[in-house]
């Protein structure tokens, strides 16, 4: 879910997102496969929300309130809020709010990663879930979903 600030009026609130170009393969993020969306998600540790692309009817309802900070660049504009319903092959499904961002690719931050209580072992590109004890691999360059 969001910040509870986002449900109030909000002046001005800069979050970090993440580093777009260069991130792939640095330890902290790996893309997973969502089925119910037919969709990648770049898993991002350094993100603290998530975020995912804007469609082009998205793009004429800004929202001014919420402005969002990648590592080196200019802000992020931001447009609405999305609620989905991901499955990422841990045997349950996750309902969450994703922030509807100008960025390239779909982002897991750790606002996800804490709400569902998964944890992320950077070394093997892996995805753990403490509810079930299950795992999820990152997909590779090679991998096809």
């Amino acid at each position: 879910s969001l910040p509870h600030s986002l449900y109030g009026k909000l002046v001005c609130q800069r979050i970090e997102v993440t580093a777009f170009s260069g991130s792939f393969g640095s330890g902290r993020t790996f893309p997973v496969y969502d089925t119910l969306t037919s969709r990648r998600f770049q898993l991002d540790t350094g993100a603290q929300i998530s975020v995912v692309p804007p469609t082009p009817a998205d793009r004429h309802c800004p929202n001014d309130g919420l402005h969002l900070q990648a590592v080196n660049s200019p802000p992020i504009p931001t447009f609405n809020s999305l609620s989905l319903t991901l499955n990422i092959g841990l045997r349950r499904s996750f309902s969450s709010i994703f922030v509807i961002a100008g960025i390239p690719q779909a982002i897991l931050g750790s606002d996800f990663l804490a709400e569902f209580g998964l944890l992320v072992d950077c070394r093997r590109s892996r995805l753990l879930d403490c509810t079930t004890g299950l795992s999820v691999r990152g997909l590779t360059s090679l991998t096809t979903p």
